[in-house]
């Protein structure tokens, strides 16, 4: 059963109690780095760090490491572009904990020595995501279909941004968004209810007092359209990363009341390019042989969200991976799709949720994440039956006209581009 409590300073508590001796204690700050100013990029992403550095009561991280892990916890942290999320997995000592992450939330200490020391690991994980092909494509399919856009800014920052960034920086930022109000404890695993909020109240509760509201994000501007549909980045790579997508949709993001069409969507993306069955992985490896992997999804955001494919393959099999996967977008628009085809894609959604709902873990998270973005809590079963069941071919031929057309289409090309241009240049166009 999911139960929820908003304390008397707005900190809102959630809790599923399961049979498992483990216990997933995760606690949600809402902002991330769409909140963050033009000179304060990179500031959210740092601040996660510095707040397992050193807190008023555990004032060292070898310190607060070593209490955890002689507990065989497991803990980490971590920002996306609408939240911070720090996380405790334990079987034992969940007091500890709480205790840690309460203090650490609360009272981080935020010593210039220790900003010096963890700026060099930043670096080195922003480094880690240059070098990563799959970072380079995401981050310039980014920027080509958010714009300007906090959604389309890398959330670690560049390696200026983050060297230019203050004490002052993660103080301002702490104070504006580690609020009562803007956070929640979420608890899921073999712990009682009434144990979870007792602790919350303990660790979060009455002492924790500052002024503060739930942060508001950015909102969407849709009627940007980038200067082209192509955007090219040279690297000398073997493969080609290609990333292709829509322009971002309201009907898309987290809001409550689009929960309809943002599961259509993903059942659409399942068909699509969702596992090694889907229509694109047959087309392009199963009968051909011309990529490793190719998939479909859509991601989504509190304002926003969009509809994407994305692959990897030799360049000179490019424009043929290319040219197929339009191909493939006009027979489902010409043709459609089959009641085996849906049911096939219901039936992955479903054992999809159904994994997330067996892990503490990732129930708690999920929890944590709905709360801040005002979704109901609902179990397995009664998402089944009011989103996924009464999907029905129409429904999703009514999407795909939405997100398939290819003039709807935007690419991003990383790799050993070369001469290419013109021909994907032509190919758009066609």
């Amino acid at each position: 059963m999911l139960r929820k409590w908003t304390m008397s300073n707005g900190l809102c508590v959630f809790h599923k109690e399961m049979a498992t001796p483990l216990i997933a204690i995760t606690v949600h700050i809402k902002g991330g780095s769409c909140v963050e100013r033009t000179n304060e990029i990179g500031s959210a992403h740092f601040l996660e760090h510095m707040i397992y550095k050193a807190s008023e009561k555990y004032p060292s991280e070898a310190l607060i490491s070593g209490l955890i892990e002689q507990e065989g916890a497991i803990t980490n942290a971590m920002t996306s572009h609408e939240r911070i999320c720090f996380f405790i997995h334990t079987q034992s000592n969940v007091e500890l904990m709480f205790d840690i992450l309460s203090d650490g939330i609360k009272n981080p200490l935020f010593r210039e020595d220790d900003i010096v020391v963890e700026r060099g690991a930043v670096l080195q994980e922003i480094a880690h995501g240059d070098d990563d092909p799959d970072d380079m494509i995401s981050k310039l399919y980014g920027k080509m279909i958010w714009g300007t856009h906090p959604y389309g800014e890398d959330i670690a920052g560049t390696p200026e941004q983050v060297s230019a960034l203050t004490r002052d920086a993660f103080m301002d930022y702490h104070k504006k968004y580690f609020t009562p109000q803007n956070i929640v404890v979420s608890v899921a695993g073999g712990i009682k209810s009434e144990k979870v909020f007792e602790l919350a109240f303990k660790y979060f509760g009455d002492d924790f007092h500052k002024a503060g509201q739930r942060a508001r994000l950015p909102v969407v501007d849709f009627s940007y359209v980038p200067k082209s549909r192509l955007f090219l980045q040279e690297n000398q790579l073997k493969q080609m990363k290609c990333a292709m997508g829509t322009l971002p949709q309201d009907w898309l993001s987290t809001k409550k009341g689009f929960e309809k069409s943002r599961v259509v969507a993903s059942l659409l993306a399942n068909i699509l390019g969702g596992g090694m069955s889907s229509r694109l992985f047959l087309k392009t490896r199963g009968q051909k042989g011309l990529v490793y992997s190719i998939q479909s999804g859509i991601s989504t955001y509190e304002n926003a969200g969009n509809f994407w494919i994305d692959f990897g393959c030799d360049p000179a099999n490019m424009l043929n991976v290319l040219c197929l996967t339009f191909d493939e977008l006009d027979n489902i628009l010409i043709n459609g799709i089959t009641e085996s085809e849906l049911m096939k894609a219901k039936n992955t959604y479903k054992t999809q949720v159904a994994q997330n709902m067996e892990r503490s873990l990732s129930i708690a998270m999920s929890g944590g994440a709905g709360e801040l973005q005002g979704l109901d809590l609902r179990e397995s079963e009664e998402f089944f039956r009011d989103y996924i069941d009464p999907v029905n071919v129409v429904d999703v031929m009514d999407v795909a006209k939405a997100l398939l057309p290819k003039t709807k289409y935007y690419l991003a090309v990383s790799g050993n581009v070369g001469d290419k241009a013109k021909e994907l240049e032509k190919l758009l166009s066609l």
